[in-house]
């Protein structure tokens, strides 16, 4: 149990030791156009449930969408959707369906002199999980939970702990995250799920197209030749 609230002290640490160190070391380049709200979809790899999975491999591939906030240059907010497709976890469950929805807040921090920037990870998730349990060769505490062949089905709130980073290009950006899951499961408390995000960016609404449309709104110009860039 120590070890496993170090992990979520790292993460909370890390978080808030950002936010208080970003506006002295960082340095960004004052551009008309901002990111403000944003768009992105990626792949997702998700171990999905480590106290149920006890294959050599427990990994599975899926999807990640997601939509960002940027309050300032330090600050965001970031709500997504993971999916993971029907898989099985054979002997012990059957025919398993895992979604995720988190929202979180992210500290943002940048390299110097490098198109680069790191932001933490700190939110929580609602994971849903569905599958068939069969019972046969089960080492974990579901034994004592459920009754074999039968659905099963659960929803729980998680901790999303992590760290990631984003790099900007022409007209989108590059984005990967890596976060733990921390949720108590068949009443046992600690990581649920270790999980990698790799995707793309689109910028929807920036902060120099939004106080364009404020001042052109009688002749109902705009101008897009500003380029998506962080830096």
């Amino acid at each position: 149990m120590k070890i496993r609230f170090s992990y979520i002290l790292f993460f909370v640490s890390i978080h808030f030791i950002m936010c208080g160190q970003i506006p002295a070391v960082k340095e960004i380049k004052k551009i008309e156009n901002k990111p403000l709200f944003s768009i992105g979809f990626g792949g997702n790899l998700s171990s999905v449930n480590v106290f149920r999975n006890y294959k050599e491999n427990p990994y599975k591939l899926g999807w990640n969408a997601r939509a960002t906030y940027n309050l300032n240059d330090n600050i965001r907010f970031t709500a997504e959707y993971s999916r993971i497709p029907k898989f099985n976890l054979s002997p012990t469950w059957l025919d398993i369906r895992n979604q995720s929805f988190v929202i979180s807040a992210n500290a943002i921090g940048y390299i110097v002199d490098q198109d680069v920037m790191i932001y933490t990870i700190s939110g929580l998730c609602i994971q849903s999980w569905k599958g068939y349990y069969t019972g046969l060769q089960d080492f974990s505490t579901a034994q004592f939970y459920y009754s074999d062949n039968t659905y099963v089905r659960n929803r729980n709130l998680c901790l999303d702990m992590g760290i990631g980073f984003e790099r900007p290009f022409p007209g989108f950006n590059l984005f990967g995250d890596f976060r733990y899951r921390f949720a108590n499961i068949d009443g046992r408390f600690g990581i649920t799920d270790a999980n990698y995000n790799l995707g793309i960016k689109f910028p929807i609404i920036t902060k120099g197209s939004a106080s364009n449309k404020k001042k052109k709104r009688s002749s109902k110009l705009f101008k897009g030749k500003d380029k998506y860039r962080w830096f």
